[in-house]
């Protein structure tokens, strides 16, 4: 049996609960304990969503279940050092389960609890603790505000699983609690606070006969909701996801413009197709750097272990070079230009003015995404089937883009389609499309090291390591993509599976004929 906990009414007291049991309990309070608890989470709640919490008391870090609270782990908390991302905490289990959830992004505070915490312990007739009860008395803070309020935790104990039914009943029939569970998301809520607010996933729910142009504003919509909720982290530099969320966004924009056809006039389409574009390369190379920095492990086990100080020069060059490009994007992301192209385009999306005449923007939008989807697959298939072990790069790289166009394609509509097919889908183009990412960042790599090799001026002191180092990971990378190029064939027939093709008939095709 679990936990449970209640909210408690406002003028419930000690005396109130006493009340409550004593005619089937003896009551034995414990001394009341305090401590102040500094919750945190990731921007998009991942440990929320995951089932658990977080939170410091100022001497230990402790992870718990969110509903049961029961404690998974916990680590003792260094006075000196900042704790915001996986690999600031000591190696072991508890950093381990950290990684597994927050992956890169950084926890930031979300609300502080002042707990006091006063044990009530139901003893039976033979003066044993049947059923053990927690009353806390809580001071929520977010920011400037803080409210108060008590919740009674009920706790079962082994053996006694008729005494915590007997107290279930009895609050459940007292006027002592005002709700019957209450856990932390009400207290996330109360303190206007909402873990489901943000999501880079498109999660629009729009109807089969939706107008395609109002469709299309739904959608758009939301991804301008997400770069707009972005910005900001980006700007302060919190962590590396807010930047690529933003450029997901500018890029999934980019795409619904283009793939999307019809729907809005074709002079708007095309103006702000332009604008988002130039959006998106103010950030290419402070993504760049910031993919390369993640790689540091990977590459040191491409070369010896002797070449690594010269690995690391590299990385020092990336550290001052990523310092540099962020208060650059700073700059741009402040500016009136970039302003101005979001402004406009919310006011675009948001405007009840009447737009020209498009060739589909009344058309049923299922209908007209089915045509979308089937088209670009079509040519997916045909692309794919052309490539061949002396294919150039090139052409691996342009399938990549058409992967990445269905992809969201796929995302946008996802809602008009049963879902379980549509993940099926994306299970099988996600396979393709990280091989295909896979490869083309090899190729990235190779490129732009190469670029770095040839700037190393001779008369640096470290010229020989550091070119070493450089050489010996070139060489390690090439190894890798040739690896990853042979395994084309294999991957592609999985995607190209009669089954798989069957699915994107049954579903798209509108005349239903087998002719790829």
């Amino acid at each position: 049996m679990k936990s449970v906990v209640y909210r408690l009414s406002e003028k419930t007291n000690q005396a109130a609960i006493s009340g409550e049991f004593t005619s089937l309990f003896k009551i034995h309070y414990g001394r009341p304990v305090s401590k102040t608890l500094d919750y945190m989470d990731t921007f998009d709640w991942l440990l929320f969503h995951a089932g658990y919490l977080l939170y410091n008391d100022g001497g230990h870090f402790t992870i718990i279940q969110n509903l049961s609270e029961a404690v998974v782990n916990t680590i003792p908390k260094s006075a000196q050092t900042s704790y915001r991302f996986w690999w600031d905490f000591p190696a072991g289990s508890f950093r381990k389960k950290l990684k597994r959830i927050i992956d890169v992004r950084a926890l930031l505070p979300t609300i502080t609890i002042i707990k006091k915490t006063t044990p009530i312990n139901l003893l039976n007739e033979a003066e044993k603790t049947v059923v053990r009860l927690f009353l806390n008395t809580l001071e929520v803070r977010r920011k400037m505000n803080s409210y108060h309020f008590q919740t009674l935790k009920v706790e079962p104990l082994r053996g006694y699983n008729q005494a915590f039914k007997k107290v279930e009943h009895l609050i459940g029939q007292s006027d002592i609690i005002t709700g019957s569970h209450h856990d932390y998301a009400a207290l996330l809520a109360e303190a206007g606070m909402d873990p489901h607010a943000y999501s880079s996933k498109i999660t629009i729910q729009l109807s089969p006969e939706m107008p395609a142009r109002d469709a299309a504003r739904e959608l758009l919509k939301f991804l301008l909701n997400v770069m707009r909720q972005n910005v900001d982290g980006i700007l302060e530099d919190i962590d590396i996801e807010f930047l690529h969320d933003f450029r997901v966004a500018i890029r999934r924009t980019r795409s619904a413009l283009s793939q999307i056809k019809g729907v809005f006039p074709e002079e708007i389409t095309n103006q702000f197709k332009t604008d988002f574009a130039c959006l998106g390369k103010l950030s290419n190379h402070m993504r760049d750097l910031d993919v390369y920095l993640l790689k540091k492990e990977e590459y040191q086990k491409l070369i010896p272990q002797n070449l690594h100080a010269g690995l690391d020069e590299l990385f020092n060059n990336l550290i001052t070079e990523r310092k540099r490009e962020h208060k650059k994007l700073v700059r741009n992301l402040s500016s009136q230009k970039t302003l101005n192209i979001l402004n406009k385009w919310e006011s675009f999306l948001y405007s009840e003015e009447p737009l020209a005449d498009s060739p589909h923007a009344d058309d049923p939008v299922k209908q007209l995404a089915a045509g979308f989807i089937f088209k670009k697959f079509r040519k997916l298939l045909k692309s794919g089937k052309k490539i061949t072990p002396e294919s150039p790069d090139e052409m691996l790289h342009q399938l990549r883009i058409d992967c990445k166009k269905l992809r969201y394609l796929l995302e946008f509509f996802t809602s008009l389609f049963p879902k379980e097919k549509i993940v099926v889908l994306i299970k099988h183009l996600k396979r393709l499309q990280d091989y295909l990412g896979e490869f083309n960042d090899y190729s990235v790599q190779i490129k732009s090291l190469q670029a770095t090799l040839n700037r190393i001026p001779s008369t640096t002191k470290t010229f020989t390591l550091y070119s070493a180092a450089l050489g010996g990971l070139i060489a390690g990378l090439y190894v890798k993509q040739e690896a990853t190029r042979s395994a084309f064939s294999k991957i592609f027939v999985e995607f190209s599976h009669s089954k798989n093709v069957e699915l994107y008939h049954q579903l798209f095709n509108k005349t239903n004929k087998k002719d790829e």
